[in-house]
């Protein structure tokens, strides 16, 4: 059997990707791309070779372009037979200057494969989806863009991601690697947002239990599995570029393992810090979930908008 790599290497991964992209600087990150590395994206198409996929992601901060990326809604899988998937929401910036504002805004689903070599493991194929792109396109080199808001349209070519059979749960249905109960509370989060997002709700009903409840506004309130996934996947349609980007801000387990507590600030494009530099957040989720044929799922889900900084959270504020 092979070796099962762990959750902290998986997810150092997608770091290492997320800086060489952000800085241009491949150089440092370079041991761990396989030779043969193959991106698959809708914004730079196919390409095959480790020089290749550097050169095309490299564009994106030539010509006086600064990149800022940010990740979110981690999940990480490992078959045990040799490949792992790691999968996470990227939401960036380009700037004309350092310091300047952001001429153009994008949202991404990314999904890389890691697999191990006789010089370690190596990261062998990336998976982007381009979700939307807001702003100034012109500085976006050599990127083809999203279909926009009205969705797919006759003549668009097939979609890159098709969660039904792209996801890392979908690829990697009995996950090998060993998390902590926090950390799967934590991909319960992950779970829903791709499920939703992605408009994958065979997912997305893995998420609730068969009695949950919540406060889905502007839906209202909804009771039962049937009632919150048919209201989500018919209030869904109207919003096919949507991404929840989510940051667990605290997470309670029983004493009895079996229930816990979840909050999660919600991640706004545009506004992500303040002028002191602190994470800030549009809207929390209070979440109440208990473990079910070896998954958490949601008993209870609120949504709450309204918007709070890393040192003002609703949680802290409501336990003091």
């Amino acid at each position: 059997m092979s070796q099962i790599i762990s959750r902290a290497d998986a997810l150092g991964f997608l770091e290492y990707l997320r800086c060489s992209w952000e800085s241009g600087n491949w150089e440092a990150q370079e041991r761990y791309l396989s030779e043969s590395l193959m991106l698959q994206s809708s914004h730079k198409g196919l390409l095959t070779g480790k020089e290749a996929v550097v050169s095309a992601l490299r564009e994106d901060t030539a010509s006086g372009n600064h990149l800022n990326l940010v990740t979110s809604n981690y999940y990480a899988a490992d078959n045990g037979q040799g490949a792992a998937m790691v999968s996470a929401y990227l939401y960036g910036e380009v700037s004309r200057s350092k310091e300047g504002p952001p001429s153009v805004l994008f949202g991404a689903v990314v999904r890389i494969t890691i697999q191990p070599s006789d010089d370690g493991w190596k990261m062998t194929h990336a998976l982007v989806s381009i979700s939307w792109v807001e702003g100034e396109t012109r500085y976006l080199a050599n990127w083809k863009l999203p279909p926009g808001q009205q969705g797919w349209r006759l003549g668009d070519a097939p979609p890159v991601l098709v969660s039904e059979l792209d996801s890392p749960w979908a690829c990697i249905p009995d996950n090998r690697i060993e998390a902590t109960e926090i950390e799967q509370i934590e991909e319960a989060y992950s779970r829903y947002s791709w499920g939703i997002d992605q408009n994958d709700f065979g997912q997305f009903r893995t998420c609730y239990t068969s009695d949950a409840q919540g406060e889905f506004p502007p839906l209202g309130p909804l009771s039962g599995l049937h009632s919150i996934v048919g209201s989500l996947k018919e209030f869904r349609r109207h919003w096919p570029w949507m991404q929840h980007y989510g940051v667990p801000l605290e997470i309670t387990l029983a004493t009895d393992g079996k229930s816990a507590e979840m909050w999660i600030g919600r991640l706004i494009p545009g506004q992500f810090k303040n002028d002191q530099g602190e994470w800030m957040y549009g809207a929390h989720y209070r979440i109440e979930l208990s473990k079910e044929d070896g998954l958490w799922k949601f008993t209870w889900s609120e949504y709450v908008p309204g918007w709070f900084s890393a040192s003002t959270l609703p949680c802290s504020s409501l336990r003091n």
